[in-house]
């Protein structure tokens, strides 16, 4: 038995005040039904229970029936009226009921309470019958109707593969195709990732595409760059889902079973609008841990193709010149999580940390050139050797470590220039006594 508790307010106004007037002078009584009693599996009536003569809100236990599945969230109403010059209030409780089988269901008699007194629901009975071929062309117009919003309406992810590395960066797309014909007015959510193992650049404004062919009609695709990181290794899946809002035409009260509405201009003459949820298919990504034999001691997470160069802005200065040492690494990779190597300092030469600076997009920080730049200050004059800038990385395509650290440079440091007193002296006059 599930518990039936109905708690709404009374009309406000005058309409309370005449139904408590109403209800003091009206016995109470109670009628039960279903509308419509006979129906066909597959669609569903309503189980009305009817308390007259008063409006207040009922407690009571609905009974369990096999086969015959009601709802926990009723309607309620409430009306108060003259009929015939006689006051008249009462409240109707509506359930959605739907059979899971075909015969007769009865919902015996039960009780509920009204202001601590008890009252008998009287039983009732459902008659189903088995599905007509008008409910079956219903049916299938219906799934008809569904696969074929799917069709103008649909998400997309497109990613290079189907496995990463732990902390590998991948360029992909998400891309949403709308039917020209479909009416969307607009974004009410851009896509939104689900799955906790992946990081992904910030979804901004769409790339936009007219006119594209498929499934035998033009699509309008919006188009979402998104850089994604495996954070967390094992398999994981990955989906995203967007809401637009388009313009529906409302369905008449008793539609045609074989009428198809997608085909037949649903979308023109509406009068409603409504959002719509769009998800991907879901997609199950491996993310595999980094080999551990053979990985360089300079290696600290950069992974993806790259090149890389050093400039330095001099070869030869004084003591305590700085010289700007400029290391580039340029590719496709995690530039986004990619630090910059340790250049250690020495007893000849002090060196600073580095400046960062990234030339390409700064959203996704897949592809471009990322510069380290450090300052390197000479302590003694001598013919000194700048150390080559460790760096190496793992490429995910021949799965293996490469070493790219460049070559040491010869700097050759002078000593400053001696100082002197500009200031001119006088000579000393010596004398010699007889």
């Amino acid at each position: 038995m599930r518990k039936l508790t109905v708690r709404l307010s009374l009309f406000i106004g005058i309409l309370s005040v005449v139904a408590t007037t109403f209800g003091q002078q009206q016995p109470i009584q109670i009628e039960s039904g279903f509308e419509p009693s006979l129906i066909t599996l597959g669609n569903q009536a309503a189980y009305k229970v009817t308390i007259l003569g008063s409006q207040r809100s009922p407690k009571g236990n609905l009974p369990r029936v096999d086969g015959l599945n009601i709802s926990d969230n009723p309607k309620v109403l409430r009306s108060a009226s003259f009929i015939n010059g006689v006051p008249s209030v009462r409240l109707e409780i509506s359930f959605a009921a739907k059979p899971s089988r075909v015969g007769t269901l009865t919902l015996p008699a039960w009780s509920l309470s009204i202001d601590g007194k008890t009252f008998a629901v009287p039983a009732t009975t459902l008659r189903t019958l088995p599905p007509s071929q008008e409910d079956m062309l219903r049916e299938e117009a219906r799934k008809k109707q569904q696969a074929d919003l799917n069709q103008a309406l649909f998400l997309e992810l497109n990613l290079p593969n189907d496995y990463l590395y732990e902390g590998q960066t991948v360029l992909g797309s998400i891309n949403l195709f709308i039917w020209e014909r479909l009416p969307v007015t607009r974004f009410e959510q851009f896509p939104q990732k689900k799955g906790d193992a992946f990081s992904q650049s910030e979804i901004r404004q769409p790339l936009e595409k007219r006119g594209v062919p498929r499934n035998g009609k033009n699509y309008i695709i919006y188009s979402w760059p998104v850089a994604l990181t495996a954070i967390m290794e094992g398999t994981h899946e990955l989906q995203y889902n967007v809401v637009v809002r388009a313009r529906f035409k409302r369905e008449r009260a008793s539609p045609s079973p074989i009428r198809n509405p997608f085909f037949n201009d649903p979308f023109f003459g509406f009068a409603h609008e409504e959002a719509v949820s769009v998800v991907t298919k879901k997609h199950s990504l491996e993310v595999r841990p980094l080999p551990m034999g053979a990985r360089p001691p300079s290696f600290r997470g950069a992974i993806g193709s790259f090149e890389t160069q050093t400039k330095t802005d001099a070869s030869r200065v004084t003591v305590g010149d700085p010289v700007r040492i400029t290391f580039s690494v340029s590719g496709k990779g995690n530039f986004g999580a990619m630090p910059a190597p340790e250049i250690p300092s020495t007893d000849t030469l002090k060196i600073g940390p580095p400046a960062f600076s990234f030339e390409g997009n700064e959203n996704l920080k897949y592809e471009g050139v990322q510069r380290f730049e450090y300052i390197v200050t000479p302590l003694r004059p001598a013919l000194l050797e700048i150390p080559a800038v460790p760096f190496s990385y793992f490429d995910p395509v021949s799965q293996s470590y490469a070493v790219a650290s460049t070559e040491s440079r010869s700097l050759r440091v002078d000593p400053g220039e001696t100082w002197v007193d500009p200031s001119p002296t006088e000579p000393v006059a010596i004398s010699e006594e007889q």
